[in-house]
């Protein structure tokens, strides 16, 4: 199950430990009968200040899902994992968070589009607006901390809504794993731990699925690979890289009775992630180089005829240094300084693309570099009552450039050891993407149309929130409003053909967000939780529009004894943007310990067998993408 809580790793906030709780039970399952491990009796989470700070003395809303929530949920991929996450919205194109050229499955924090920043180690993942969630092997992640809000303050441009922060293992089990199901899914991973070496592995492939796209795209023919290396001595350092590689088709058919091909594609993604860290004495200093390097090239087919249709080259690359230092004043004020420095660049090669037969030669090399300083500080004013301010100057230069001052301020109570209120009000703050200012798509300029003229994104987010741990229940609940300057697009039809406009526009919601999870007894924990809001967006008519669900209801259930375990997991997802129908997918997951070594898992995705929209609604010529339907996975896992 998706748990609220998280142990304690890298810092303490007191001595009070216990042994295995009801409050992580929730979390894994385990039973009362289970070998005793030490854990926080008030857990860590490290990503919601940028420090390792207690959960109740957190002043957002904050979701952690650990390693063994991931295993128990059966997902095989971050974005099967985040996707039936409470706050959250996602779209993909095609199942299991697959993706299509840039158009990327994404999760949304509170409904806005493009606000979440997706970080790997505390180093962003964004590259242009973009991030492939379907290709980060499960085996290596130890935990994901989701920060709900404005955090610009802290984590800069793109944290418009809130921030993912995917932290690896520090050391891994040594696992074989191998995966088969339906309609051609298969799974092979390997973890690998040796000294201060870390090793994880993931391929997947499918069969070409046809009939589930408006569009008359084939989908779901992917063959992924992902590795994960880490090094991790013993001291201050620490060094890891993951490398992806994602080939597939996302062939186009006639849509009456899909034998006839009409467009020949291939896809071919390579992405690549650094990451050096250095943590001593209150410093921490993060180098990271990120980069996607994407190969299009697709033909249209007519009667057995080929002819060139797109041909692209598309390269992203972010280089930057994260340096902060805590520190606590002899007055007591917590304080917490730092600075940032990035580069971004986009880049496109010869030919970037031809337009039905008719050759493109555009070149492009675009580049801009941020700079900005940031501090926050925490002070107790009374008993159990904490004052953080935080403020963030960001530059940005390039062919245009940007600067703004970011402020932040939170009010946090701690009624006791088990309950806390908290407000907080941020502004956010997002520049324009360099393909949002330049174009993208067939032709630069003529799929989604260039807007030098765009104005970076900036508003305000406010929430208030009550947050309560016992030993065996878990509850939290927020009210938040968000009223920000977006940027947005529409489709239009040019000359028979369609384009996306972006342009500046408005956006707002109000809500209210509430989590609860519980163990009833030994053996059988749930979660339950329900996000309503109000989601809207101005069109070039200035006319208010929905652009998100308005309602969504989580719901998980375990159960766990001796060597089997049940868990349940769904998500109605209702009120869509466009008048689309409500979504709820559910899937089964049950797994039985065949020995202490080895396990057997059966997956049941899409247990109703419903046929739910999964692609996302931007006008009402939106591409309707369904997912599959039932389907039934085996996975065998041996630990060595």
């Amino acid at each position: 199950m998706y748990s609220l809580y998280e142990d304690s790793r890298g810092g303490s906030y007191d001595d009070r430990e216990i042994y295995v709780s009801s409050l992580r039970r929730i979390a894994c399952g385990i039973p009362f009968s289970a070998a005793a491990e030490v854990y926080q009796l008030n857990p860590i989470v490290v990503t919601a200040k940028r420090e390792a700070v207690p959960i109740l003395e957190t002043p957002a809303s904050v979701d952690v899902i650990e390693a063994e929530d991931i295993r128990t949920s059966g997902a095989s991929n971050v974005f099967d994992v985040l996707r039936l996450s409470n706050g959250i919205s996602s779209f993909s194109y095609g199942t299991n968070g697959q993706s299509w050229g840039g158009m990327n499955a994404k999760v949304n924090i509170r409904g806005i589009y493009k606000g979440t920043l997706v970080m790997l180690d505390g180093a962003p993942m964004n590259m242009n607006e973009t991030y492939y969630l379907d290709n980060i092997p499960v085996g290596a992640v130890d935990r994901i901390e989701i920060v709900k809000g404005a955090s610009s303050v802290l984590y800069g441009s793109e944290a418009t809504s809130g921030v993912i922060n995917i932290i690896t293992k520090r050391q891994t089990a040594n696992t074989v794993s191998l995966s088969l199901g339906e309609y051609g899914k298969q799974r092979a991973a390997v973890t690998l731990h040796a000294a201060d070496w870390n090793f994880a592995y993931n391929g997947s492939r499918e069969d070409e699925v046809r009939g589930l796209a408006s569009n008359g795209r084939g989908m779901n023919d992917a063959d992924k690979h992902s590795f994960y290396l880490r090094y991790n001595p013993e001291g201050p350092w620490s060094v890891s890289h993951m490398h992806t590689l994602s080939t597939y088709n996302f062939n186009r058919y006639d849509t009456k009775t899909w034998q006839t091909l009409m467009e020949d594609s291939h896809y071919r993604y390579i992405e690549d992630f650094s990451r050096i860290q250095y943590e001593r004495d209150g410093w921490r200093a993060m180098a990271y180089y990120n980069r996607s390097n994407r190969h299009t090239n697709s033909f249209d087919v007519k009667n057995g005829s080929y002819s060139a249709k797109k041909k692209e080259h598309l390269v992203f690359s972010t280089i930057g240094l994260d340096l902060q230092k805590q520190w606590q004043t002899d007055a007591g004020t917590d304080l917490l300084a730092g600075l940032t420095v990035s580069r971004d660049t986009y880049r496109t090669d010869a030919p970037i693309s031809y337009d039905h037969g008719v050759l493109k030669p555009l070149f492009l090399r675009k580049h801009r570099t941020h700079y900005a300083l940031f501090g926050q500080a925490t002070r107790e004013l009374s008993s159990g009552l904490l004052l953080t301010l935080g403020a963030r100057q960001q530059w940005i230069s390039g062919d245009k450039n940007y600067n703004a001052f970011t402020p932040d301020i939170s009010l946090l109570k701690k009624l006791d050891e088990q309950n806390s209120v908290y407000a907080h009000a941020a502004r956010s703050f997002r520049a324009p993407s360099l393909t949002q200012m330049y174009g993208s798509g067939k032709a630069l300029g003529t799929i989604f149309k260039r807007n030098p003229l765009l104005t970076p994104e900036k508003g305000w987010t406010y929430e208030v929130g009550y947050k309560h741990r016992d030993d065996t229940t878990a509850w939290s609940i927020a009210l938040f409003a968000i009223d920000l300057d977006s940027i947005t697009y529409e489709t239009v039809i040019n000359n028979g053909q369609e384009e996306g406009v972006r342009f500046n526009s408005k956006y707002k919601s109000h809500g209210i967000e509430a989590n609860y999870a519980h163990q009833v007894d030994d053996y059988f924990s749930y979660r339950l939780g329900v996000t309503f809001g109000n989601p809207r967006e101005q069109d070039k008519k200035g006319v208010w529009k929905n652009k998100s669900a308005k309602q969504q209801y989580t719901v998980g259930l375990q159960y766990h004894r001796n060597r089997w375990l049940a868990n349940l997991t769904g998500s109605l997802t209702a009120k869509r943007a466009g008048g689309w129908r409500d979504m709820l997918p559910l899937n089964l997951h049950v797994s039985y310990d065949l020995t202490a070594n080895s396990r057997l898992a059966l997956d049941v995705e899409n247990l109703l067998n419903r046929e739910d929209l999964i692609g996302n609604w931007s006008s009402p010529t939106s591409t309707k993408y369904y997912t599959l339907p039932r389907n039934v996975r085996l996975t065998y896992t041996y630990t060595f």
